[in-house]
């Protein structure tokens, strides 16, 4: 068991905050082991298609998922420590507070995230302005949205082994895509057809 009061060991640790990483290791004799530093993050840089530098997005945050906005105006960084809208180019950030994954709404004009069971769009103006849709099916396992329909009316999303497919119209009724685990999913522009990586 802990007991007695916290002593500091070493200052200036390296660190990351998106999977919540400090680099150090102890081992069975006491002896420690660590990386100097400081927290790892990241500058958003934004370039054209034919690979030329435009400018830089926001400050240096921690960043997992970076996602340009589908009218290009806005970017969406999110990871374990926070999600924030920035402009493509632009110095200043919106902080979101929503859940990892969040995707953009197909108009551009706000974020989908999950609040526990809830599915939560939130304005991407800066405004605490939400939207509730119809919750998703209660099962206790974590829930990670993949993706949006083109059209705004349904979702991706995994949960625990599975990849189901949610009706956004307020039915809640989810359709099983595929039963295995996956990662990067997406729907085809016409929505027939879903790519994934299995792993």
């Amino acid at each position: 068991r802990l007991i007695g009061d916290p002593q500091l060991v070493q200052e200036r640790v390296a660190s990351n905050a998106a999977p919540r990483n400090a680099y150090f290791s102890v081992s069975s004799t006491g002896t420690i082991v660590w990386r100097s530093g400081t927290a790892v993050t990241s500058q958003v840089t934004v370039f054209d298609r034919k690979g030329n530098r435009i400018g830089t997005a926001g400050t240096s945050v921690s960043a997992e998922i970076i996602s340009l906005a589908p009218d290009e105006a806005h970017i969406l960084v999110s990871s374990r420590a926070g999600s924030w809208v920035m402009e493509s180019n632009g110095p200043g950030r919106t902080s979101l507070g929503l859940a990892l994954p969040t995707l953009w709404s197909p108009d551009s004009s706000g974020m989908i995230g999950v609040r526990g069971t809830e599915i939560v769009q939130r304005s991407a103006n800066g405004s605490q302005e939400t939207r509730l849709f119809a919750g998703l099916p209660v099962s206790g396992v974590r829930l990670l949205l993949h993706d949006i329909s083109t059209d705004g009316r349904r979702i991706l999303y995994r949960e625990g082994t599975a990849l189901l497919s949610f009706s956004l119209d307020g039915d809640g009724r989810s359709e099983h895509v595929v039963d295995q685990r996956v990662d990067n999913a997406a729907m085809s522009p016409d929505g027939t057809w879903t790519v994934y990586h299995p792993y």
